[in-house]
């Protein structure tokens, strides 16, 4: 049954949630008293939206293993999914409180406080999971989205630097870039601004359509990855459509 129960786990870490709970519905079938599979069947039904068939097996579960804090979490998905923020809580403090030696129970609560907006709370069962593992990548990124949230840009940026370096892959890198890119966004808005006023005035024309050029594609391209920018990117093309009036204006000419 062990194989099978790894089978499931793949199949649900593949995001093929009916299929594993296809292999869960056996391991049952073969092992009624098997908690761990049950747990396994209600994740899945998580993911099937199948939420009271989810809480009556993870009830299941408990009956058979009480000491079970997946149990707990998986319950916390299920009330969290349907918006009881209150129920997931308990829950996540319920598996907290059986295993306080596992990441994967202090970053539930912490994520659940992140979703709510109790980022200081947050930060505090973070900082306790730093005790269980200073080297998680995964708490060092909710660290940063903590201090973004917050406007602490050289936290969120310190934050994202230890997630590329326990993890260093294409997502972390792109964390890199963006806690950068958001301390800077001051930077972006003002050489747009600047190089609008030059145009006005500068000759040749290339000399403010290069300024303008550069500055709205650093603005662009810095959307790509500051959220927070995607609603200003229009301001440089009504920029643009301003400028070529002042230019006919004050220079008298187009060119």
């Amino acid at each position: 049954m062990s194989n099978l129960i790894y089978q499931a786990e793949r199949e649900y870490q593949k995001r093929r949630p009916l299929r594993a709970a296809g292999l869960y519905k056996q391991v049952i079938e073969a092992e009624p008293d098997n908690a761990e599979a049950y747990v396994g069947l209600a994740a899945c039904q998580n993911e099937l939206r199948q939420y009271a068939d989810a809480i009556e097996n993870c009830n299941k579960a408990l009956l058979l293993r009480p000491i079970l804090p997946r149990a707990h979490i998986t319950l916390a998905g299920t009330h969290f999914r349907q918006g009881q923020y209150t129920e997931a809580e308990e829950e996540c403090q319920k598996a907290l409180a059986m295993d306080r030696q596992s990441v994967a129970n202090y970053l539930g609560l912490a994520s659940l406080y992140v979703y709510v907006g109790k980022l200081i709370d947050a930060e505090t069962v973070l900082f306790q999971a730093l005790q269980v593992d200073p080297k998680c990548a995964g708490i060092h990124d909710l660290f940063r989205t903590i201090y973004n949230r917050l406007g602490m840009r050289d936290k969120a940026i310190q934050a994202a630097r230890h997630t590329f370096l326990y993890a260093p892959n294409y997502r972390s890198f792109y964390f890199v870039i963006n806690a950068y890119s958001r301390k800077y966004i001051l930077f972006h808005l003002v050489a747009v601004t600047v190089s609008t006023v030059l145009g006005i005035f500068a000759d040749p024309p290339w000399v403010w359509g290069g300024l303008y050029m550069a500055a709205y594609l650093m603005l662009g391209l810095s959307s790509v990855v500051i959220e927070e920018l995607r609603k200003y990117i229009w301001i440089p093309l009504i920029g643009l459509i301003a400028l070529l009036i002042f230019r006919i204006i004050v220079k008298g000419h187009f060119f």
